[in-house]
């Protein structure tokens, strides 16, 4: 496994909007009503030759590509909320320099309405990222395929557990919580994929 800080890269403003640009044209990786959307080793191919073309790994470009999905998402969020609050002469405004950039992305996502219509905290990029297991990082991708699906049962279940711990109020508490769900998923994932089980 790589070192954790050895995937982390310093992005430019040029990488990134250059990264946008391969994103949008590499479907895959998106667009839900692409056939190819499902195709895993179509996905792998494409994030091996962008962390190629970025001196990266994989990861970093997974990670990055997620972060500007999740603020571009937020930018939606804040301007919805702008628009149906009381003072409709105060509109949102975007100082975010990537929103146009991302704005191919508008169709492909589902602005979900949270408990008590407040948006999420904002992402913030942790000061030294965690190191996981491979299993984790497979387990992310899934919650990010999960994330661009169409609502189910259980999205709604997900939703659900997303705002209860959202209501903790202690933070190690939540964090507690986040890794004891991760764990059952995969120790109940390894049980389903194993043949012996019945």
């Amino acid at each position: 496994m790589e070192d954790a800080k050895k995937t982390k890269k310093k992005w430019t403003a040029k990488e990134t909007k250059r990264l946008i640009k391969e994103y949008e044209s590499a479907t895959c990786l998106w667009d839900v009503f692409e056939k190819s959307y499902k195709d895993k080793n179509l996905k792998n191919e494409v994030l091996q030759g962008m962390a190629a073309r970025f001196q990266t790994s994989v990861r970093e470009v997974q990670r990055k590509l997620h972060n500007l999905r999740c603020q571009y998402t937020g930018e939606l969020r804040k301007a919805r909320t702008k628009k149906s609050g009381k003072d409709t002469a105060d509109t949102y405004r975007s100082q975010w320099p990537y929103k146009e950039n991302m704005k191919f992305l508008e169709g492909s996502i589902s602005l979900r309405s949270s408990v008590g219509n407040e948006l999420p905290p904002p992402l913030q990029e942790p000061e030294e990222q965690v190191e996981n297991s491979q299993e984790e990082d497979q387990l992310m991708a899934r919650a990010n395929e999960i994330f661009d699906s169409p609502r189910n049962d259980l999205q709604k279940f997900g939703d659900f557990v997303a705002a209860e711990l959202r209501a903790l109020r202690n933070p190690l508490l939540m964090r507690q919580a986040k890794r004891s769900i991760m764990r059952i998923l995969l120790d109940t994932s390894a049980a389903d994929d194993d043949p012996s089980t019945p």
